[in-house]
């Protein structure tokens, strides 16, 4: 059985930066799988790229800017993820740039969330927090077909 690795990326000192986080933590409570670790990486790129290379399928779960409705739940490509606007990173260097540079695990995929702001504060905005329920639900369901797929 192969082993997927879902880590949750950004800052939750920038409110919905933090999405990738703190649906991790969720999944980890409300979708236990037998062949699925559920990782907060934050923005330790060094902890990331660790646990990246034990993964067989990686699922990095970050916020995402594309100019969709906030909540929006999308997939992309490592690559289709390198083409958007990450931010400012510590020590300019990014988890999907260092990925991309990588060669494991083979099997990679950005679950992207669209914010709706990315500011200094502690939590989710108002809008991601009445919608959290339902991307947490959205993003479980790709979880889960990644893991039929996978076997």
């Amino acid at each position: 059985m192969k082993k997927i690795v879902v880590i949750g990326i950004g800052n939750i000192l920038m409110m919905d930066d933090g999405i990738g986080v703190y649906l991790v933590e969720e999944l980890a409570k409300s979708l236990p799988l037998p062949n699925v670790e559920y990782v907060v990486g934050e923005t330790d790129l060094d902890y990331c790229m660790e646990v990246a290379v034990r993964a067989d399928t990686l699922i990095v779960i970050d916020a995402v800017v594309t100019g969709k409705q906030a909540g929006t739940v999308s997939r992309f490509s490592l690559q289709e993820g390198l083409l958007m606007d990450k931010g400012i990173s510590m020590h300019s260097l990014h988890f999907l740039d260092e990925l991309v540079l990588s060669d494991h695990p083979r099997e990679r995929l950005l679950i992207g969330v669209e914010s709706a702001e990315i500011k200094f504060n502690i939590g989710l905005s108002s809008t991601m927090q009445e919608k959290f329920s339902d991307t947490l639900y959205r993003v479980a369901e790709m979880i889960k077909d990644m893991v039929l797929t996978s076997k």
